[in-house]
């Protein structure tokens, strides 16, 4: 089972090493979902399962729970207050407070009928199946989403512009 994504509210408020944030689209979330959506996730999760079941012997593949399954819209970078070079520090209750005001914001900026559209799934050159995404009407809302969240997040971290995807699948260690 994958690690769960950790809340503002959980203690001790660290991450490890070389960590990056997302702000992500739930796919199949009861709350914040369609039941198409729920239904296109679990569907999705059978291809990569079927995937799986068919590499070499000896490979180790990693796919993400129907829980955690997600479109990720923008990466914030390295929480705040945390350093590469060393153990990363917990952030401050202030910090904590304005990052989540921040992306409150965010989250009630974005239109309830935002759709995407499946285009393909594609395999990487480093081995992780994606299903690709199409935002409807031209992806003007996806893209003024992210330069909303860019202003909110400035970090060094470049985005892809257009591409929409979620990770279904991810080869961890091939076999010798």
């Amino acid at each position: 089972e994958p690690p769960l994504p950790r809340h503002y509210a959980d203690a001790p408020w660290r991450l490890p090493p070389s960590s990056v944030r997302v702000l992500a689209l739930p796919l199949a979330d009861e709350l914040l979902s369609d039941a198409a959506a729920r239904r296109l996730s679990r569907l999705a999760l059978r291809a990569a399962e079927e995937l799986a079941g068919v590499l070499p012997m000896g490979t180790q593949s990693w796919t993400p729970s129907l829980r955690s399954l997600h479109v990720t819209l923008f990466h914030p970078g390295a929480a705040p207050g945390t350093s590469r070079d060393s153990a990363p520090p917990t952030p401050s209750p202030r910090a904590l407070h304005h990052e989540l005001e921040l992306a409150q914001r965010l989250a009630a900026s974005v239109p309830a009928n935002l759709t995407l559209l499946v285009d393909r799934f594609v395999i990487t050159s480093g081995g992780v199946l994606l299903l690709l995404f199409l935002p409807d009407h031209n992806g003007a809302c996806v893209e003024a989403l992210r330069a909303a969240a860019g202003r909110a997040f400035p970090s060094n971290t470049r985005h892809t512009s257009g591409l929409i995807h979620a990770s279904l699948l991810r080869v961890v260690v091939l076999p010798p």
